[in-house]
């Protein structure tokens, strides 16, 4: 996942660098049509599994008429989740981690796409919608053995921020999110373990 997020992060810095602000004209009309591109990194603090939670990650699309955006995005957790050896259903799994269970903990991560709108983006500050969806994993992990095991997983993650433009080449986003994970059947942890609302905090480098 942080190879993932790394890629992702080099490969829309390219994006938002190389795209230029670039007016045209459509086969419907005269109306002006604008696209722009944009990158950079944004993070979200909620919980998992009933603990504090710091989630790092990346991503940079495109933006057209100021309004619309799409685009591709990585985040994984940067804090340690401690496994809950009372939330072990695996009588198997205890037997064979008997005396290490302290040293496991739970990892999270996940990147795909997201889409979204931006009201009224001339403004000095404006709100912005976002939606994220993709897939990751839910893992369990230790020092020597990496993972331990694996749970593929799906997420949706509503975002709303109140964008500020900084300069014509930064946009700093403060808001909250959602997220919604799907699909997770780890060791007696179930979806509402790694669902919770957040704050969100990112930066978009690129033209505005």
């Amino acid at each position: 996942m942080k190879k993932v997020i790394s890629l992702t992060l080099i490969l829309f810095t390219f994006i938002a660098i190389q795209a230029q602000d670039d007016d045209f004209k459509t086969i419907f009309g005269d109306e002006e049509f604008t696209i722009s591109g944009f990158g950079g990194p944004f993070m979200s603090f909620n919980t998992i599994a009933g603990n504090f939670a710091h989630m790092m990650g990346g991503g940079g699309g495109v933006i057209l008429n100021n309004k619309v955006l799409f685009g591709g995005y990585g985040i994984g957790k940067t804090t340690r989740t401690p496994l809950n050896p009372n939330k072990i259903n695996d009588t198997v799994f205890t037997q064979n981690y008997a005396g290490r269970i302290s040293n496991l903990e739970i990892d999270f991560g996940h990147g795909g796409l997201f889409a979204g709108y931006v009201f009224n983006g001339n403004a000095a500050i404006h709100p912005t919608f976002i939606l994220q969806f993709g897939w990751g994993t839910v893992s369990v992990s230790d020092s020597e053995t990496f993972p331990v095991l694996n749970d593929n997983i799906f997420v949706l993650n509503p975002i709303l921020e109140l964008e500020m433009n900084v300069t014509h080449f930064l946009r700093v986003g403060i808001g909250a999110d959602y997220t919604l994970v799907t699909g997770v059947n780890t060791l007696g942890y179930n979806d509402g373990d790694f669902s919770s609302p957040g704050a969100f905090l990112s930066f978009k480098f690129g033209w505005f």
